[in-house]
């Protein structure tokens, strides 16, 4: 089906054009350590005035007011900082200066934070400012610091509005309500030239409004390639890593191996690269070939995952396989697809109630015009591996309800939610077209398309999604490949990014392609991930601003976009770090790990098999659950990094029992009076939380 088609269609675009790609640069590169920022927490010069808060004035102040004190710690010595107040200084109670937690200017409270010290900044146009150094001339940055709002029970408010800058270029805005606790942000640029640049904070908000700031970091967004596909271990890798048990990273590749048919790898999360099992090692490739989606970790401790071909139930030996592996490599065949219950398996995940469920892009018991072979189905897999269609597309007429899904997730309302790259009959899409759907199925098989795409005109709200993540605000997000804006470079559009209500309202957040040349990408492919720190993660699979890939038009790129729609380009691919990236996921390291199917070196002809690679944007460490739900009694995984001597382990503030089974790995029972909320576990090194919410039942 057409997202199979598009899949491995950019492999062959760069097959066709191998030799035109010019595998010139350098490796990619890793950034230094965090920038030096004097008096980062405001703290090198104590507040000397009454009621432990200073206001500084235009003119500095002698602490000499009772009500307004004034403080000048602008010319103070390794204060660092120029703090500008609104002027006049103290008209109207505004202004902008320092204080403390003794403080009854009502800051948020500083109890478990890293500083003793805040800046405020009241009333529009106050500002806070320092000129950092040490910039490398278009590198990546990500700023981070704490904000929070005044809290009063009175006539005053906290509601302000922060911007961040960098020299003229507004990189954030952030609007608080009374009172917001301290809470970490983040905001990620990048600078033209290198050297120094100046970082400034300004309050927007008109009235008496006020914002506290504190903890500022600035740190390099380091990327680093940290495998080479060559063949023997794989090849053109097109899905995203799964962390196991113990701590190390598993993926497939969908060519290579001994037998061509493609591998499941293993890499460290700090790099070493390892095949750890070949496809179509058995005769007819019986064990399947081709595995074009990623492992998923079951509860048992086994991966599981499919095979996009092999197998043994059709006559041509192609239909595809569900298998499940150990982490030594040990792998069993679970059921091999015969057509007429799908072929091409797209996708696999374990649901609430154990059982597996999954897509087949093709095959099934209906056809269309732009599936003559099968439109695809829906399956359920139970734990003794009995297999049973659940939904079969084009049931509808014209195929309106879409063929060819390509993955599935499930709610939080217990449902299953996923896209369609095929078919669809938006009110746009051309005859014959493939455009697609967003739909809707219950566990027992009644689905609901939710959104045809190309039903706006010029498919301006895109065609072909490839699939669906859902974030902490409820709604689902996901990317088309095509669709959007249109120029020369894509005529039908070069892909965007949307968001979907669970009952079907869809906004188009972002058009590729906005920026000059094309340096944001083309063609985002694969499911979007929601980090730790709420944005959105993904890849596009061309455009960016290298020449290396010519005819890609660029060789991909790495962004970050905010639920609200504002993009930052972290990395554009170069070919000899990687082109045509795919899958992208969050280890509990906090570091992000993505594949790019082709580019790093030239053993695979010259196009290159493809590279693994690693981004830092600073996140912290975090814990993941295994599953995300369950009953209170029931037992649960929980995975993380350096876990060993764990003291505590809560589900939202219920204690729990617990065993540390490895520095990775702990298992614990979900306690009574436990409800849906945070999982935190208590390591000698602080305490780590989970990075969704675990719901018990």
């Amino acid at each position: 089906m057409q997202s199979q088609k598009l899949s491995i269609g950019f492999a062959v675009l760069l097959v066709i054009f191998a030799l035109t790609i010019l595998m010139t640069a350098t490796n990619a590169t890793a950034q230094g350590d965090s920038l030096s920022i004097v008096n980062p927490d405001f703290s090198a010069v104590p507040i000397v005035c009454a009621l432990d808060y200073a206001y500084q004035a235009t003119g500095g102040g002698d602490c000499s007011g009772p009500i307004d004190p004034q403080q000048d710690f602008n010319s103070a010595p390794g204060f660092g900082w120029t703090i500008v107040p609104v002027s006049p200084p103290l008209g109207g109670g505004t202004g902008a200066g320092l204080t403390d937690p003794n403080s009854n200017f009502f800051p948020p409270s500083f109890a478990g934070l890293p500083f003793t010290q805040a800046a405020f900044l009241q009333n529009n146009s106050a500002a806070l400012w320092q000129t950092i150094g040490g910039f490398s001339a278009g590198g990546a940055y990500t700023l981070s610091f704490y904000l929070g709002s005044r809290y009063y029970n009175g006539g005053f408010d906290g509601n302000q509005t922060i911007q961040a800058l960098i020299g003229d270029k507004v990189i954030g805005t952030w609007t608080l309500t009374s009172f917001t606790p301290f809470t970490l942000q983040r905001a990620s640029f990048t600078v033209s030239t290198g050297g120094d640049q100046t970082l400034k904070f300004v309050g927007l908000a008109s009235g008496d409004h006020t914002a506290f700031i504190s903890g500022v970091a600035i740190s390099p967004t380091t990327f680093t390639t940290l495998g080479f596909f060559n063949g023997l271990d794989g090849s053109a890798p097109s899905a995203p890593l799964v962390q196991g048990l113990d701590g190390n990273l598993y993926g497939t590749a969908s060519g290579g191996g001994a037998d061509a048919g493609g591998t499941i790898f293993k890499i460290t999360p700090e790099g070493g690269l390892t095949g750890l099992r070949r496809f179509c090692s058995r005769p007819e490739c019986a064990d399947g070939r081709s595995p074009q989606t990623g492992l998923m970790q079951g509860e048992d401790g086994d991966l599981y995952g499919v095979t996009s071909l092999g197998g043994t139930g059709c006559p041509s030996g192609d239909c595809g396989t569900v298998f499940t592996m150990a982490l030594s490599g040990t792998l069993w065949t679970l059921h091999s697809f015969d057509l007429a219950d799908g072929s091409s398996p797209a996708g696999l995940l374990q649901a609430r109630d154990a059982n597996f469920y999954g897509v087949v892009e093709g095959g099934g018991a209906n056809t269309g015009p732009n599936c003559p072979l099968g439109c695809g189905a829906v399956f359920k897999m139970t734990q003794d591996d009995t297999l049973t269609t659940i939904y079969n597309f084009c049931s509808q007429a014209e195929c309106a309800d879409g063929a060819g899904p390509d993955s599935l997730v499930q709610g939080t309302d217990g449902n299953f939610y996923g896209t369609t790259n095929g078919d669809g009959n938006g009110a746009n899409c051309a005859s014959g077209d493939d455009c697609g759907t967003v739909f809707k199925i219950t566990p027992d098989g009644t689905l609901t398309t939710l959104y045809r795409f190309c039903s706006q005109a010029a498919c301006a709200d895109g065609s072909l999604p490839t699939g669906l993540v859902q974030a902490t605000d409820g709604n689902f997000y996901g990317v088309t490949a095509v669709g959007g804006v249109t120029n020369d470079l894509c005529p039908k559009g070069c892909g965007t990014l949307f968001r979907i209500t669970p009952g079907g309202v869809l906004t188009t957040l972002y058009n590729f392609c906005s920026q000059a040349a094309c340096a944001d990408g083309i063609a985002p492919v694969g499911v979007p991930i929601q980090a730790t720190d709420g944005n959105l993660y993904a890849t596009a699979a061309a455009g960016g601003s290298s020449t290396n890939c010519p005819s890609l038009n660029g060789c991909g790129t790495l962004f970050k976009i905010t639920l609200g729609g504002t993009l930052a380009v972290l990395h554009q691919f170069v070919g000899t770090d990687g082109s045509d990236a795919r899958g992208l996921m969050q280890a509990t390291n906090g570091n992000f790990y993505g594949t790019t199917s082709a580019g790093g070196n030239s053993i695979c002809k010259s196009v290159g098999c493809g590279t693994v690679y690693i981004l830092s944007e600073g996140l912290g460490p975090f814990v993941i659950t295994v599953p995300t739900s369950r009953e209170v009694g029931q037992c649960v995984r929980i995975l993380g990094t350096e876990l060993t001597g764990a003291t505590s382990v809560k589900f939202n503030g219920a204690s729990a029992s617990f065993t540390v089974v490895s520095a990775t790995e702990i298992t614990a029972t979900v306690p009574a009076g436990a409800t849906t909320g945070t999982v935190e576990v208590t390591t000698p090194s602080g305490t780590l939380r989970s990075n969704l919410a675990f719901r018990v039942f």
